[in-house]
Formats: structure tokens, sequence, C-alpha cells
């Protein structure tokens, strides 16, 4: 191919693209007028978000629709500036925002990513987008945006029968369920970068180190949630070898009373120790700190150091009394209700931004450097 068919070639491809954009913000705007904010049909609770910046569009979209939830979750009527960038661009979980319901609002107070309450003139402004340091101190002024359950979670409202999932009888003490692929899950960043042990090294440590009565490996669907008995052990569920669907994961994972929170694919934190400790089952992990405010061993989570430990903290929980088990689901659950829950959230933000514009943090790469009140 010479380069002026090369050049013809691209052009056409980035003609493709804006005529499929302008005709995706064309079918939106069809369906939503632009409209003013009515206080009286809110009651006040309405919030205008400003998504400007390219970092929305980061990772799918999955920051971009989670903020959506918190404010939506927390009894907000959400509007979305008039923005063609972020309107008509998909991705896999912006296109879960965009069929949410929203309304659409132009000419707001300010040109930068920022949340906007109308009603109470307050401006939270959105910094630290995409930083992506553990080192990178958040400061006094700063509230951090909390990492939160995955976005189909919300799109399928599972989160919206917690209390009832807490409740759940239970058939095993410690379960591990989710993807072990070795090439995601081994060594990389997680290990040099933030020293904690990676998933799939982690894993393989305790199949090889514990005893089989300690160990309950899952290799069929139907295994998983088996009530032939109660299960004291680690019990593994390899998304490899199980397949468990998202409406099916919270109810399963209920009912257990602790989870073992191996870090993520790139950083400590996943998805699925959020969404253990949404319905009360007790995270045993390797980085309190990466929570915050950070999380406490003995009161809201069990720690190890590596493999150093990791085995005999098992070992440890496997024997813990009933009364020790229920205290430490309070602490978990009481955590989850103050500081993870989307509506707690978001009013701490509100009540901590008591000036005209606050600061809110989404850097989740961040150690946790201040306690939070």
């Amino acid at each position: 191919m010479n380069l002026k068919s090369a050049e013809r070639t691209i052009k056409r491809v980035l003609n493709n693209i804006d005529v499929k954009s302008h005709r995706r913000y064309r079918s939106l705007m069809l369906n939503r007028s632009i409209t003013g904010i009515d206080e009286q049909s809110h009651d006040g609770r309405a919030v205008v978000i400003n998504y400007k910046s390219e970092y929305w569009h980061y990772d799918r979209g999955r920051y971009a629709y989670l903020l959506f939830i918190a404010l939506k979750r927390a009894g907000f009527k959400v509007y979305l500036s008039n923005n063609f960038s972020f309107l008509s661009r998909l991705t896999k979980y912006k296109e879960l925002l965009l069929a949410e319901d929203f309304g659409i609002v132009s000419n707001l107070p300010f040109d930068r990513d920022a949340l906007w309450f109308p009603f109470t003139k307050q401006t939270i402004i959105i910094v630290n987008l995409g930083t992506r340091s553990k080192n990178k101190s958040l400061g006094e002024n700063y509230l951090p945006f909390p990492y939160m359950m995955h976005p189909q979670i919300y799109a399928n409202e599972i989160d919206l029968g917690l209390i009832d999932l807490r409740q759940n009888e239970k058939v095993g003490r410690i379960i591990f369920a989710g993807n072990v692929n070795k090439k995601q899950y081994s060594s990389g960043r997680v290990d040099s970068y933030f020293g904690k042990v990676p998933r799939y090294e982690l894993l393989s440590f305790l199949e090889s180190t514990l005893m089989q009565n300690e160990l309950r490996i899952i290799n069929k669907d139907k295994e998983v949630l088996s009530s032939d008995g109660f299960s004291n052990a680690l019990t593994i569920a390899r998304s490899e070898a199980v397949f468990i669907p998202f409406v099916e994961w919270l109810p399963g994972l209920s009912r257990f009373d602790f989870f073992l929170a191996c870090p993520g694919a790139h950083m400590p934190m996943c998805h699925n120790v959020i969404e253990a400790m949404a319905v009360g089952v007790i995270p045993i992990l390797e980085y309190p700190e990466y929570f915050h405010p950070s999380l406490t061993p003995g009161v809201n989570c069990i720690t190890f150091e590596g493999t150093e430990n990791v085995h005999t903290k098992i070992r440890e929980v496997l024997n813990f009394s009933e009364s020790k088990i229920d205290e430490l689901r309070k602490g978990v659950i009481e955590y989850y209700d103050r500081f993870l829950a989307p509506e707690s959230w978001v009013s701490r933000m509100k009540t901590q931004s008591i000036h005209t514009e606050g600061n809110l943090s989404f850097n989740s790469w961040a150690v946790n450097d201040s306690i939070i009140s």
C-alpha cells in the first residue's frame, strides 16, 4: 500500500468513526431533551456530572459508571453535561451508564471534571484523575472515591438486596472464587511495584501447603454452593473450571464466613473484596492499607504477610469460635455501611466539602495516609 492509499484509508476510517459518533449522539438526544433542573421535582436532590477528561473512557468507562451509580444509589437525580465527546463514545461500561435514567443540561458554571450540586451551590472538583501512584499522598483536603463492586452488580440491581443476603445460612468457612489465569495474575506489577504476592502464586502455595482436610477444590458449577454439611475448609473455585453468573455471585458468596481476597491483576484492590464485605463476609487479605481508612486486623479483617504466614492464618480462621466470627462480621458490615456504601460515601463527601469547592480523588493505587473520622 503506497502513502496516498494509506492516507485515504485512514481518512475513511476516521470519517466512519466520526459518523458513528454523531449517529449515537443524535440517537441519544432524540430520547432526552436538554432541560433545566426542577428543584421541586427532586426535593433538592440533584447533581450534575461533567465528564470532561479522556480518563472517563479508561478501563472501558468503569469509573464513569461507578461514580454515576454511587450518586444514583444515594437518591440523587443525576444530570450529565451536554458533552459530545463523552456522550458519543461507547465503551463496555459507558453503555450501562447511557442505559440509565438521567437528564442532560448545558451552560455549566465551570469547564472541568466536577460534580455540581445546583441547589446547595456546591462544586466538588474531581482531581487525581488517572493518577497511578502508591506513593502520592492524597492529603487532608481530598476525599478518595471508594472502590466499589463490579458494575454488573449495580446494573442488575443485585446490590439492592444486601440486607437479606447478609442473613443467608452458611455452607463453608472460607472461599476464593475468581479468575486465576497465570498470564494475568502471576508476577508483574502486583509483586514488583506493590510488594504483594500475586493471586496465582498465592493460591498455588496454599494448594501445595494446606492439608487435604483444609482444602476443597471445586471443579463443577453445582458443587460451589453444596449444602451437604458445612465445609470447614478453604474452598477454591477457579473461574477457568467453574462459571458463576453475576446474578448468582453475591448470593453464593454470602453463604461463606470468610473470603480470601487475593490481589487484582494490576493492583491490590479488586471488586470481589468489596462484594464480600457488602454481604458481611470477612476478608482475609494482605493489603488493608489500600482501604480509606485502613482496615483493622482483628476488627474487620484478617491480615497476612505473603507466603510467610498465610497458611497459618488460614488454619487459625478454621479454628475460630462462632462468637469470634460474629464479632468480625459485625465489624465488616459496620465498615462497609459507613465507608463503602454509595449513600454513606456521598453523604460524607458533601459534609466534608463544606466550602464551595471540594476535592475528590480517583487514585485507587494510593495507600491510606489519613484517617477519616
